[in-house]
């Protein structure tokens, strides 16, 4: 006998299929996951930190400095937080996003 968790994952998995939505959302279209357990879960799987833009100060001179420009900020869905010496942190929509990171 299958336990819950798997035959859930097997019917998000053929949506996902059907769709071809991101796994994540499925998840969290369906109930299953919150989004916030899915952001946690994905932060820890990714190794990336979580930036919540509604309660980190972000350092709005890093665009008047040039160091992102606002057409690359719209384009990737990123927002520069702070500069931690040689690098920028971004606030990223999608941190998978290969284009966004070779791009930026």
């Amino acid at each position: 006998m299958k336990k819950l968790g798997d035959l859930l994952v097997e019917a998000a998995l053929q949506i996902q299929k059907e769709t071809g939505k991101r796994l994540g959302d499925v998840l969290m279209e369906q109930g299953w996951v919150h989004p916030d357990d899915l952001v946690k879960t994905l932060s820890q799987q990714l190794g990336v930190e979580v930036i919540d833009l509604f309660e980190t100060p972000v350092d709005t001179a890093l665009i008047a400095q040039g160091l992102i420009t606002p057409d690359v900020i719209l384009r990737h869905q990123v927002f520069p937080v702070r500069l931690e010496g040689n690098t920028l942190v971004l606030a990223m929509v999608d941190p998978l996003n290969l284009m966004a990171i070779d791009d930026i």
